[in-house]
């Protein structure tokens, strides 16, 4: 599976058989092609002009099932967080004020995927046991400092669950 940023705030997940966009916004330039798009806080303004391909938009609380990817949403206040089962690897997606607020209903995960837009305690991420936590945002090199670790910014990062380091591993996406 390979996630990657596509403009400012907005990034693309694409496995073997599917392919989701999360947040895209007016700063999407080129189009982008995905079976769905994903959407952390519907308050705010999104452009789905630029997306290809998509069959429906993720933006609320349940279960979903897309190209055999699935995906379980709930709300926490005015932010959504999701449950991706994608490829085999388990993620967890959401904005850090809402993981920080759900981390009791939250289970173990492979991959923790984050924006950055708040503070989120390292109890937090341990409890949920991920072998890569990715952080992106404006905060997110910040986030991975507060963590006490070190790591350069990427654009894409590439993953299969076979490959998942043992050690936890900070990634930064920009």
């Amino acid at each position: 599976m390979d996630i990657y940023i596509v403009a400012q705030g907005c990034l693309r997940l694409k496995g073997k058989r599917s392919a989701f966009v999360v947040d895209p916004t007016v700063a999407l330039k080129s189009k982008t092609a995905a079976d769905a798009v994903i959407i952390l806080n519907e308050q705010e303004k999104y452009d789905l002009s630029k997306i290809e391909e998509s069959r429906v938009t993720i933006k609320g609380p349940g279960e979903y099932e897309v190209s055999g990817t699935k995906i379980t949403a709930f709300r926490n206040a005015q932010n959504i967080v999701y449950s991706i089962l994608i490829d085999g690897l388990s993620i967890l997606l959401g904005k850090t004020d809402a993981i920080e607020a759900a981390k009791e209903k939250l289970d173990k995960h492979n991959v923790l995927l984050i924006k950055v837009e708040g503070k989120l305690n390292e109890e937090t991420i341990a409890a949920l046991e991920p072998n890569v936590v990715i952080f992106y945002g404006d905060g997110a090199e910040e986030a991975v400092k507060a963590l006490g670790k070190q790591t350069s910014a990427v654009s894409k990062y590439s993953v299969t669950f076979e490959k998942l380091p043992e050690e936890m591993e900070t990634v930064v996406l920009k």
